[in-house]
């Protein structure tokens, strides 16, 4: 995502049976609309290899578990969440703050936050 298409990527993103990586639709928008990009980590295991904003998070357990994060981990990264959201939304003269994710797993975590905010997500599609 942040350097763009390489012919030989040190990290290849795994082969797609159909369709095409939220990542490559993502750099395609970036690139066409010369969009800046601001990477955060809120929690990888090891700190990502590009320049990234880190919120200070901790790598989260099995969502299946419960309890995936401590309860202060999430309000902490939540705060973090409200300060850039703020800060990046100041910045623009005219326009649109665009904001998305990419983790592994991310319908799992979009599940879990649905979920949580007490919407009936499980199944649909």
């Amino acid at each position: 995502m942040y350097h763009g298409f390489q012919l030989q990527p040190k990290y290849p993103l795994p082969p797609l049976s159909a369709g095409a990586s939220p990542v490559l639709i993502s750099r395609a928008v970036v690139e066409a609309l010369s969009l800046p990009v601001y990477l955060f980590n809120a929690g990888l295991p090891q700190p990502p290899t590009v320049p990234a904003i880190d919120l200070g998070g901790t790598p989260a357990k099995c969502l299946s578990l419960g309890c995936a994060l401590e309860l202060a981990t999430v309000k902490h990264l939540l705060e973090q969440g409200l300060i850039w959201g703020e800060k990046l939304a100041a910045s623009i003269n005219q326009g649109y703050l665009i904001l998305g994710e990419c983790v592994v797993g991310g319908t799992t975590t979009a599940l879990s936050v649905l979920t949580g905010l007490g919407i009936a997500a499980a199944w649909k599609s």
